[in-house]
C-alpha cells in the first residue's frame, strides 16, 4: 500500500511540475495523459516520444526547405 501511495505522490509531483513549465502551451488534460502514460510505461513511453518527436523535427525541416527553394525561385 505504501509503494503506491509512493507512486502517486510522485505522479502528482510530476504533473504539477509539468503543468507549471508547459501550461501556457499545453492543457492540463493533455499533460496528465502524458504524465500517466511515463508513469505506466517509462522507458517505453520515453522512447516512442523520441520517435515523435525526431518525425516532427524531420517535417519541419523538409518544410523549412521547401519554403527556402521557393523564395530563391522567386529571385
Amino acid at each position: 500500500m505504501e509503494y503506491f501511495a509512493k507512486m502517486l505522490s510522485e505522479k502528482e509531483e510530476i504533473l504539477k511540475e509539468m503543468v507549471d513549465r508547459v501550461g501556457d502551451e499545453v492543457n492540463r488534460e493533455t499533460v496528465a495523459q502524458k504524465v500517466e502514460q511515463f508513469m505506466r510505461y517509462g522507458n517505453i513511453f520515453l522512447f516512442f516520444e523520441v520517435m515523435n518527436l525526431r518525425k516532427e523535427i524531420e517535417l519541419l525541416k523538409s518544410r523549412t526547405r521547401a519554403s527556402f527553394a521557393a523564395q530563391q525561385r522567386k529571385r
